[in-house]
């Protein structure tokens, strides 16, 4: 079982490092788009591609930004319950990483269909396909699912580390 979970988490740190290089990689190509665009209104002469891949890049950011903030336990919470109220905190911790799971399945789920339902369609102005919009919501869910599992097997064997 350990050599198991050892792995498992291994994989986790590998996907978590996959992650943490495409957020760089789209941090960058929002930061250069956003200065393409600055600075194309300054010249008077308005690229309005720059807009649409602005929101796809912000999206992507936010979603995947979002599955390692998850994994690092850097999520805003609010801690109410005293320290010595280790049972409480340990079922709130469980309650939490179920729902997050339940949620990431959902999504995962829902956007799929919705990346099918838009696949015709194309952004406004640069004319990229909307699923490269929108196929970062399952994308996402399914990293999401990966790292809520991890958390649920060491909440449960652990407690409320």
């Amino acid at each position: 079982m350990k050599k198991a979970l050892s792995i498992y988490t291994i994989c986790c740190d590998v996907l978590e490092k996959i992650v943490n290089t495409l957020l760089v990689i789209v941090m960058g190509g929002l930061v250069i788009s956003i200065s393409l665009q600055v600075f194309s209104r300054m010249a008077k002469n308005s690229l309005l591609w720059t807009e649409d891949m602005g929101i796809i890049l912000m999206a992507w950011l936010t979603f995947l930004g979002i599955t390692i903030c998850f994994r690092k336990k850097e999520i805003f919470t609010v801690h109410i319950w005293p320290d010595n109220w280790r049972i409480i905190t340990i079922l709130l911790n469980i309650l939490t990483v179920l729902m997050v799971l339940s949620l990431s399945i959902f999504f995962l789920f829902e956007g799929f269909d919705y990346v099918l339902n838009t696949s015709g369609g194309t952004t406004g102005m640069a004319r990229i396909p909307k699923p490269v919009l929108y196929v970062s919501l399952p994308l996402t869910s399914i990293i999401m699912i990966l790292f809520s599992l991890e958390q649920a097997i060491y909440t449960f064997i652990r407690g409320s580390d």
